[in-house]
């Protein structure tokens, strides 16, 4: 406005070519002629009302927000922003603040949000309760140096085997009420799905990724109701963003087909090893019990005199009495575990492969039985077993001693 008055002064020119009217620019002009230029820029101070609540009272009412409801005998967890404006103007007055005495709802947000505060949420952290937390990923990552220096010696009569085990429990076999209403271009894109559904069950998935040799095999829990697929491997590549392991995608390569092998001592019924890089166990539960028919079929899977070195977590079933009597039985050195810290289960790299399965193939599934669910979980890991890809782990894996 002032340099269109400066080539032109006129303030009825000025005005109608900025669209204001012409005591807005004169008004402009004086300000700028009286203060400056700088200072015509913005408006001029006016008097205003002079605040009502002093800042004392706004540190008391952010001290208040600062603190729990329940803390103050109200049966909510947290503030909600009435019931903060209600105990403000309760209190008030005995805190020796009475100029909050009659504080709304809406000043209470006011303050708050000048002062940063949402004390009706709540963000999670996660407090590190492992005092051996560094020691122990250090321990699950020199394992991790271990499988890339074998790898790159390429040493094929190497004796050990290096497994990354965990569970997936409660896979829920949940059936539709009603059938699914295919997409319909210009009507619904989605699937239709109706809202009520008929629960089968649950399954737990315990799987071990071999990280060097590839030997893997697969139990079931019952005789199947399905045609199952004829091979069941899998291996995966990582590739590590930030702090966590990040999926990077499932391939396989093919297996032998699988024979019949009757039934074990568990009247499951068993299968002889195959080439994979998943060992997969589909159970009912994840006891001890399971946890030692996995390791039996790892202990059929290789060689006697291969040392199986085997990373999990801290689960109960891993370190049962039942689970440390049958390692113990076994020959001196033949199975060794390496644990990962308490939270830190994000340093095992099967948990990237639950994590593609989760979003995957498990997303929206419905099926009309328990047996149907363990079914197409092993047409799943048939369908990835093609192209393989390394495992490879690079987070912090330098620092490894």
């Amino acid at each position: 406005m002032l340099l269109a008055y400066r080539a032109t002064p006129s303030a009825v020119a000025v005005g109608a070519q900025i669209g204001v009217m012409r005591h807005t620019v004169r008004r402009c002009v004086r300000r700028a002629e009286s203060l400056g230029v700088l200072a015509a820029l913005d408006d001029s101070p006016r008097p205003g009302k002079a605040p009502v609540i002093t800042p004392e009272a706004r540190a008391w009412l952010v001290s208040l927000a600062c603190q729990k409801a329940k803390d103050l005998g109200y049966p909510h967890e947290l503030w909600t922003t009435r019931l903060l404006a209600r105990h403000a103007r309760e209190h008030a007055a005995s805190a020796g603040h009475a100029c909050m005495t009659g504080v709304v709802q809406g000043t209470v947000c006011k303050i708050l949000t000048r002062h940063e505060v949402k004390p009706h949420k709540v963000r999670y952290y996660l407090e590190r309760r492992d005092q051996e937390f560094e020691t122990k990923m250090a321990d699950v990552l020199c394992v991790y140096r271990e499988v890339a220096v074998l790898r790159e010696s390429q040493d094929a009569e190497s004796h050990v085997a290096i497994i990354s085990y965990d569970e997936k429990p409660g896979i829920q076999a949940i059936g539709n009420t009603a059938p699914d209403l295919p997409p319909q271009p210009g009507s619904h894109p989605a699937f239709a799905r109706d809202h009520e559904y008929k629960r089968h069950g649950t399954l737990s998935l315990l799987a071990g990724i071999d990280l060097l040799t590839g030997q893997g095999h697969s139990v079931l829990p019952q005789e199947p109701e399905f045609s199952l697929p004829a091979r069941a491997g899998a291996i995966m590549r990582y590739r590590i963003h930030r702090k966590k392991p990040r999926f990077d995608g499932v391939t396989t390569v093919p297996s032998f087909p699988l024979e019949r092998a009757g039934s074990g001592p568990t009247g499951r019924t068993e299968w002889p090893c195959l080439t994979g890089k998943v060992h997969a166990s589909i159970e009912d539960r994840h006891r001890s019990r399971e946890f030692v028919d996995f390791l039996k079929k790892l202990d059929a899977a290789y060689p006697a005199d291969t040392a199986i070195k085997v990373i999990l977590d801290n689960h109960s079933a891993h370190i049962s009495k039942e689970t440390k009597a049958w390692v113990e039985a076994q020959p001196e050195g033949r199975f060794s575990f390496v644990f990962t810290p308490k939270h830190g289960s994000w340093l095992n790299l099967v948990e990237g492969f639950f994590s593609k399965m989760a979003r995957s193939m498990l997303r929206h599934i419905r099926v009309t039985s328990k047996a149907e669910l363990k079914a197409r979980i092993l047409a799943y890991l048939d369908d990835i077993n093609r192209d393989p890809v390394v495992h490879n782990w690079t987070y912090k894996i330098a620092k490894a001693a």
